[in-house]
C-alpha cells in the first residue's frame, strides 16, 4: 500500500477492477498462469496420471502458478521424464510425496457414503471429494453433524484406507433442476441465460455465483454479448437482471457480471442436466 500510494503507479484498477503497482500485475500474470496451465494438460498430466505412483497434482498459485506433482514413491525414471516434458517457459516444478495413491482416494471417494451409512449412519453425507493437495478425502457434512462425525473418523479410515478429513457444509437448496433451461429456486452454475435483446440469439452460460457490495450476482462463462448494460432471461425462470459489469481483456479473457434475485443465489457450482 506504501509503495502504491507513493508512487501513484496504479496499473491494476482498469485491467482487473483492483489497485496494484505494475511489479504486483507482473507477478499476478493471469495470462501467464492460464497458458502455463494449458501446456501442461496436453502431455505431461496425462503422463503423470499414467503412473502407479500418482497421487495427485495441483497448480501451487502462491508461488507463482508453478505444478506440483505428488506421488507415492520415489522414481527417478519417472521423474526426469515429468521434467523432461515440462513446456518452455514454465513457471515452476516440484515433486511432493504422499501416502496415497489418487486411485485409492476415488475409489474412497465412490465407497464413501456406503461406509459412512454403515459406521454412522445417523451422519449426513452433503458429498465427498479427492483432495489431490492434501492427499486425502474431504467428507462434507452438515454442522449439527459434525461432532458425531469426528467421533467416527478413525473408523471410517481403517475402513477407507485412505486420510479422512470431516468438514462441515451447507445442504443443497431444493430445486426444479431438471435441464439447463430448467433450473431455478436457485438457478446454479450450468444454467442457461439468453439476450433479451435479440430473442435469445446471444446464449451464455451461468458460472459462479458472487457477492458483490452485498448484491448477489453471477460471473458467466464469457461474455457472451454486446457491452453495456443489457438483459438477459433465463426460458423458465423469465427475466434474471442486466449486465452489471464485464471484464474483456485481449488474449482470451472475458466474463461479464450480471445480476440475479437474491432468492436466486447460490453457493453449488454443479448443474444436474438431463
Amino acid at each position: 500500500m506504501a509503495a502504491l500510494l507513493a508512487s501513484g503507479d496504479d496499473v491494476g484498477t482498469g485491467r482487473w477492477g483492483m489497485a496494484m503497482t505494475t511489479a504486483e500485475a507482473a507477478t499476478v500474470d493471469l495470462a501467464g498462469r492460464m497458458a502455463f496451465a494449458d501446456a501442461v494438460h496436453g502431455e505431461l498430466l496425462p503422463y503423470a496420471r499414467s503412473l502407479l505412483a500418482f497421487g495427485g497434482a495441483y497448480f501451487d498459485q502462491a508461488r507463482h502458478g508453478r505444478l506440483v506433482v505428488v506421488l507415492t514413491s520415489q522414481s527417478p525414471e519417472a521423474e526426469g521424464r515429468l521434467r523432461s516434458l515440462l513446456p518452455s517457459p514454465n513457471r515452476g516444478f516440484a515433486i511432493e510425496y504422499a501416502s496415497h495413491a489418487y486411485s485409492k482416494l476415488r475409489a474412497a471417494v465412490l465407497a464413501g457414503r456406503a461406509v459412512m451409512g454403515k459406521i454412522a449412519p445417523e451422519v449426513q453425507v452433503l458429498s465427498l471429494v479427492a483432495d489431490e493437495r492434501q492427499n486425502l478425502v474431504r467428507i462434507i457434512i452438515p454442522d449439527g453433524d459434525f461432532t458425531q462425525a469426528v467421533g467416527h473418523c478413525a473408523a471410517v479410515e481403517r475402513e477407507l484406507a485412505v486420510d479422512v478429513l470431516f468438514e462441515s457444509g451447507v445442504p443443497d437448496v431444493p430445486a426444479v433442476c431438471t435441464a439447463r433451461d430448467t433450473c431455478y429456486s436457485p438457478v446454479r452454475a450450468g444454467s442457461r441465460i439468453e439476450h433479451d435483446k435479440d430473442g435469445g440469439a446471444s446464449i451464455c452460460s451461468m458460472g459462479f455465483h458472487v457477492v458483490k457490495n452485498g448484491d448477489v450476482m453471477v460471473l458467466t462463462s464469457g461474455h457472451c454479448g454486446d457491452a453495456g448494460s443489457n438483459s438477459w432471461r433465463h426460458r423458465s425462470y423469465g427475466h434474471v437482471d442486466y449486465e452489471a459489469g464485464t471484464q474483456y481483456v485481449d488474449g482470451g479473457r472475458d466474463a461479464m457480471r450480471v445480476g440475479i434475485p437474491d432468492s436466486q443465489g447460490s453457493n453449488r457450482s454443479s448443474l444436474a442436466v438431463a
